[in-house]
């Protein structure tokens, strides 16, 4: 009853849409940590060190984050994420926290829809990030972007060693 691990050089998205998201079937994606990010990655840190100013010049300073903190036992009996205490903040306020306090990460953020809210993010009009040919078809996406304002795409940022545990919604 162990949940597969794939790793993303090793599987096609029809393989992927056929042992997994057609039958609802969970598992661990590994490999994502730089390929599909690293072209945007590379105007925001410099030497593995985030740089501040971009997120200023590219998102303001006076954006709104949702700062949340990580409860104690983060999912509930049956795996779903439980909600979490969220304080709204300044970007910047949240940029001046060199040692945020353990456990306050920014949750949900929506840095796509920040950045497109008429906000140029870089002379050359890169995307923040390539979704994964495994994850083409993501279809409550698409779904939303076209019927509502919203979107699925969502941005963690934390200070190392924060996480989200393993859930499902």
């Amino acid at each position: 009853n162990s949940i597969p691990v794939v790793h993303i050089d090793s599987i096609s998205s029809s393989e992927f849409r056929r042992k997994f998201h057609l039958g609802n079937i969970p598992c661990l994606v590994q490999g994502l940590d730089c390929k599909e990010f690293h072209s945007i990655s590379c105007s925001w840190t410099s030497n593995g060190v985030i740089s501040k100013n971009w997120f200023i010049d590219f998102v303001g300073e006076e954006t709104i984050v949702p700062v949340r903190k990580q409860g104690v036992g983060a999912v509930d009996e049956e795996g779903r994420a439980q909600e979490c205490e969220i304080v709204y903040a300044p970007l910047k306020q949240w940029l001046s926290s060199t040692n945020p306090e353990p456990g306050l990460y920014l949750k949900d953020w929506h840095l796509v829809k920040e950045i497109q809210k008429g906000r140029t993010m870089c002379s050359t009009d890169q995307e923040l990030y390539q979704v994964p040919d495994i994850f083409e078809r993501d279809i409550l996406n698409s779904f939303l972007t076209r019927v509502t304002d919203g979107d699925y795409k969502f941005t963690y940022w934390g200070p190392a060693g924060s996480y989200t545990p393993r859930h499902s919604d």
